[in-house]
């Protein structure tokens, strides 16, 4: 039976912001995670980092 690999911890982290005139709104928002990458002969730790942003609309 093969040995079981240490378990590899990963953190989520965002922040965001929002405008509204009335019914609309303008929203952006960043998010970073952040893994230990340790195959094919690489051991760094990785950042993905997304930025998003949109339109919003209440009914």
């Amino acid at each position: 039976m093969a040995p079981v690999p240490p378990p590899r911890f990963a953190g989520n982290f965002g922040a965001g912001i929002e405008y509204r005139y009335r019914r609309l709104g303008f929203r952006a928002e960043g998010r970073d995670f952040i893994y230990e990458f340790q195959r094919f002969g690489f051991d760094n730790t990785q950042h993905d980092v997304v930025w998003e942003g949109g339109l919003t609309v209440s009914f």
